[in-house]
C-alpha cells in the first residue's frame, strides 16, 4: 500500500500486477490499471462516479478526473505527494531531513529544468506538509528545530524577498495549520507592504500581476516572484479598496494567457492553478464558492475583455479579507 496526500485528502493505493485500487476521503473508491507509471480507471464517491487518470513520478501524483463516462475533456485536477506513516513520538529525535528551504529550492530547480508548466503548488504544499509532519509540536526539541528553520528562512526572506517572501508566507500558513496553531514563521508586515504592487500602479499600467511580473522581472525566477507578488499585493489591496469586484478582476487576470508565449509554456493555465491553491492553503477553496450562475468580471483595468467565471470570487475575497485583516 502507498499513501498520498493531496487535494483529494488522503488516498491509499493497493496494487496487484497492473490492477490498482484505492480509497480516499470518507467514501471514495478508485479502480483501474496502473501501467508504466500511469493510472487509468474509474472513481465512485457518495453515489457519484466518473473517469480518472493520473501519473506518479518521484513520489508526486498528478492527474485529472471528470463526472460520468461519456467522451470529453477531464474537468478537475488530482494532485498529491506520497507520505510516510512516521510516528510523531520519535520524530523529534530522528528528524535528519533537509531543511524546508532546501526542499523548496530543490523543487524549484526541478521545475526550471523541466519547464514552467510542470510546477504544481499543490505538490509543493504536500512536500512541505510531509516535512512538517516529522516534528512533534509538543516536544521542546522539535520546537527548537522548527524555530531554527524559521530563523534561517526569515533571514533568507529579508535578503531576497522577491524570491522567498511568497513561499515563506505559504510555508507559514502550512506550519500554522500542521502545528494546530502552535507555531508561526513571523514575517514583517512592513516587508509585505514594501514588496507589494499598488492597485493604482496596476490600474495605470492596465496589467494583471502575472503580466506585470513578466514585464518587470522577465522569465528568470518567474514562479517564486509571481507567488510573492500575488500574495502580498492581494493582502495590501484590502487597505486600498473594498471593491471586491475589482479585486476579483485582479485575481482572474492572473492567467497564463498574457505570458504563455514569452514563457514558452502553452500547456494548461498553471498560473491560475497556483492562485487557486494559494486560496486553498489559506482555507478558502474556490470550489466552495461555485455559483449557480456564471459571475461576470468586467475587466475594466486588468484585462482587455470581460470574462465569466464559475467561481464567485467577489464573495470569496470578502470572506478572505475578514480572515486576514
Amino acid at each position: 500500500m502507498i499513501t498520498y496526500k493531496g487535494n483529494f485528502g488522503i488516498l491509499v493505493l493497493t496494487m496487484s500486477g497492473n490492477q490498482c485500487s484505492g480509497k480516499y476521503g470518507s467514501a471514495g473508491v478508485i479502480n483501474g490499471e496502473f501501467v508504466d507509471g500511469k493510472f487509468n480507471g474509474k472513481w465512485n464517491n457518495k453515489g457519484l462516479e466518473g473517469l480518472i487518470e493520473f501519473s506518479i513520478q518521484e513520489k508526486i501524483l498528478q492527474g485529472s478526473w471528470k463526472k460520468g463516462f461519456e467522451p470529453g475533456p477531464m474537468k478537475g485536477k488530482w494532485e498529491g505527494v506520497e507520505i510516510e506513516n512516521a510516528s510523531s513520538d520519535s520524530a523529534s529525535d530522528t528528524n535528519t531531513s533537509a531543511s524546508v528551504v532546501t526542499l523548496i529550492n530543490d523543487y524549484l530547480l526541478k521545475v526550471r529544468d523541466s519547464g514552467f508548466d510542470s510546477f504544481s503548488l499543490t505538490a509543493l504544499k504536500g512536500l512541505i506538509e510531509t516535512h512538517l509532519q516529522q516534528f512533534n509540536f509538543l516536544d521542546e526539541k522539535s520546537l527548537a528545530k522548527i524555530e531554527a528553520e524559521n530563523i534561517a528562512f526569515r533571514e533568507l526572506i529579508n535578503e531576497v524577498p522577491l524570491r522567498y517572501l511568497g513561499l515563506g508566507l505559504i510555508y507559514g500558513e502550512l506550519l500554522h495549520t500542521v502545528s494546530e496553531g502552535e507555531c508561526s514563521i513571523g514575517i514583517s508586515n512592513d516587508l509585505i507592504s514594501e514588496v507589494a504592487y499598488s492597485l493604482a500602479e496596476l490600474k495605470d499600467r492596465e496589467v494583471g500581476i502575472a503580466k506585470a511580473v513578466h514585464e518587470d522581472f522577465g522569465v528568470e525566477d518567474f514562479i517564486p516572484i509571481f507567488i510573492t507578488k500575488f500574495i502580498v499585493t492581494l493582502l495590501t489591496a484590502f487597505e486600498e479598496t473594498d471593491d471586491y469586484l475589482l479585486l476579483a478582476e485582479l485575481v482572474i487576470s492572473c492567467s497564463t494567457s498574457e505570458v504563455d508565449e514569452a514563457l514558452q509554456s502553452p500547456w494548461g493555465d498553471w498560473i491560475s492553478d497556483i492562485v487557486i491553491t494559494i486560496f486553498d492553503i489559506h482555507g478558502y477553496s474556490p470550489s466552495d464558492y461555485v455559483s449557480d450562475e456564471n459571475i461576470s468580471i468586467s475587466g475594466r483595468y486588468f484585462m482587455q475583455s470581460g470574462v465569466d467565471s464559475g467561481y464567485d470570487y467577489e464573495r470569496l475575497l470578502e470572506n478572505f479579507r475578514d480572515s486576514v485583516i
